[in-house]
């Protein structure tokens, strides 16, 4: 699905926030979205005592996660594997659900994702 007027807004609004790194993600985060599904939760910035580490973006609720991210980063071989291995971890404890994924760049500009597993409720 293409984001939402909300998402659209949200990242507009990034955009003009002066922080460069946020920018830069937005066209991957886009893409997410439109392959996966879900709603722009927050951002978020992790830092060390010298500096900015990371710059990510969080999404809830996504609707075609595996799929949709492998379709996102089929250019990244490395990234593949990883998404592959968490896929199969999920398979394996199908008690828990992906609540939200954290699509990011760390200092290196390397891609980051951080998966955010609840448990089911019965």
């Amino acid at each position: 699905r293409s984001p939402g007027e909300y998402e659209k807004q949200y990242l507009e609004t990034l955009k003009s926030c002066g922080i460069d790194k946020l920018e830069k993600l937005i066209p991957l985060v886009n893409s997410v979205i439109e392959n996966c599904g879900g709603n722009i939760f927050m951002t978020g910035i992790d830092y060390n005592e010298k500096s900015a580490q990371k710059h990510k973006i969080y999404l809830e609720y996504p609707a075609n996660l595996y799929e949709g991210l492998l379709t996102t980063f089929s250019y990244n071989k490395e990234l593949i594997k990883k998404i592959k291995l968490i896929k199969n971890w999920h398979e394996i404890h199908q008690e828990f659900y992906c609540d939200i994924i954290g699509t990011g760049k760390d200092a290196k500009d390397n891609i980051t994702l951080n998966f955010y597993f609840m448990l089911k409720k019965d």
